[in-house]
């Protein structure tokens, strides 16, 4: 029986030229957006050359959070209006349920209480 291994080398390439070895990842953000670009030796000193001015100038803020993930809730006149009669909330018969009937029928489906008959 034969064991053989094997060994995988990973170069990057400076993103700059397309040639030479890259030594270093470098990383900002700009208009809300993240970027990075592998450099070789002469373009990591560039970059940082050229922030060192907007770093110093700058202020140091917290990384932002992820953006939350939004639920979209179906708030149909009559799906509402079908969850507060079964629950005992006061609703009228025709027209726009009120805020409070339509909080009521939201928050049951964010606490996941919302029965799948009305959702």
């Amino acid at each position: 029986m034969t064991i053989m291994a094997t060994r995988r080398v990973v170069t990057l390439s400076d993103d700059l030229d397309k040639k030479s070895v890259a030594i270093d990842t470098v990383e900002w953000g700009y208009g809300k957006k993240w970027y990075n670009a592998d450099v070789n030796e002469e373009h990591q000193r560039e970059f940082y050359d050229f922030m060192e001015r907007w770093v110093s100038a700058g202020r140091v803020v917290p990384e932002p959070s992820p953006a939350r993930s939004r639920t979209t809730v179906d708030v149909s006149h009559a799906k509402v209006r079908a969850y507060c009669k079964a629950q005992g909330i006061p609703i009228s018969d025709s027209g726009r349920p009120s805020v409070a009937a339509i909080k009521a029928y939201v928050q049951a489906w964010l606490d996941e209480t919302l029965p799948d008959e009305f959702r």
